[in-house]
């Protein structure tokens, strides 16, 4: 049986209907940045990142099951960090201007806190500036307590040909919903969730699971899910509507486990493109709650 899959935006605690995924008109831009730089604080603001920092002092810190688990994952490909004078793509986040909460962190890392619950700043910094100077990309942020939040730094595609692609902080709020309406039910039924983002440079695309399409249409910086039987799957995307001759990721293999939100995120920019080496696949496991009863 084809999965079905439902379709949520960034951070979107219920389904939205697939008209929010339509496909955008035109061919496909070669992505590159207009200006040499990354200081867009426009478009950070513009995307509300639910995040916060642990408290300064581990005597204040909320205990761990009062706090957020925020992961980030550092999606800008190394080489066009490089090229605005970023040695290595490697940077560090930062809170409030001070707090290092990840350093040294390179392309394609994914990195998992604790935090508390509240409001703070965020910045990404150069790595080595610590959190001193300019900051890559910066918000405001906020999470609540007992959540679980994915932030990435990733590029998305403008539409516009002076500047087609620029970079962008987006959070995702992870579905840890229990499948199965009791515990027994839920450890026993070999179930998992399967959720697809989508936030490479590239036009909408088609999800494909096993060659046959199981999403349709998907745009940066959207996301779908679907509840599958554990296993292990072959997973493929491409241009929308170009069936299997339009794939330009994958096949991969993509296991799904048992009680687990496995999370599949499509990043980066087409082979050849500011020295890119292609689009690349990571995948994120979150645990699902299970029922109370």
């Amino acid at each position: 049986m084809r999965p079905r899959f439902t379709y949520r935006l960034p951070n979107d605690g219920g389904t939205s209907p697939c008209t929010h995924f339509r496909s955008r008109a035109g061919k496909e831009r070669t992505p590159m940045f207009g200006k040499r730089t990354l200081r867009i604080a426009a478009v950070a603001a513009a995307v509300a990142l639910p995040m916060t920092v642990a408290a300064t002092s581990s005597a204040s810190a909320a205990p761990a099951s009062k706090q957020a688990t925020v992961t980030v994952f550092h999606a800008i490909p190394g080489a066009v960090l490089e090229g605005l004078g970023v040695p290595g793509g490697v940077v560090n986040v930062c809170a409030n201007g001070s707090v290092q909460l990840v350093t040294d962190f390179a392309p394609g890392q994914l990195k998992t806190l604790k935090v508390d619950p509240g409001s703070y700043s965020l910045g990404v910094f150069a790595g080595p500036s610590g959190c001193q100077g300019p900051a890559l990309l910066s918000a405001g942020a906020t999470v609540a307590a007992g959540k679980s939040y994915t932030v990435t730094a990733n590029l998305y595609p403008t539409g516009s040909p002076a500047a087609p692609a620029a970079p962008a902080l987006n959070v995702f709020a992870n579905n840890q919903a229990p499948l199965g309406k009791t515990k027994k039910i839920a450890l026993k039924n070999g179930l998992g969730r399967v959720t697809i983002r989508h936030i490479a440079v590239a036009p909408a695309v088609d999800v494909f699971l096993d060659g046959k399409v199981a999403v349709q249409s998907l745009t940066n910086p959207n996301q779908a899910q679907a509840t599958l039987k554990k296993g292990t799957y072959q997973a493929a995307a491409g241009l929308a509507g170009a069936g299997t001759a339009g794939i330009a990721l994958g096949p991969v293999p993509l296991k799904v486990r048992q009680g687990w939100n496995t999370i599949v995120y499509a990043w980066g920019l087409p082979a050849g493109s500011l020295g890119s080496t292609g689009f690349g696949v990571t995948v994120q496991y979150v645990k699902l709650n299970l029922p109370k009863k």
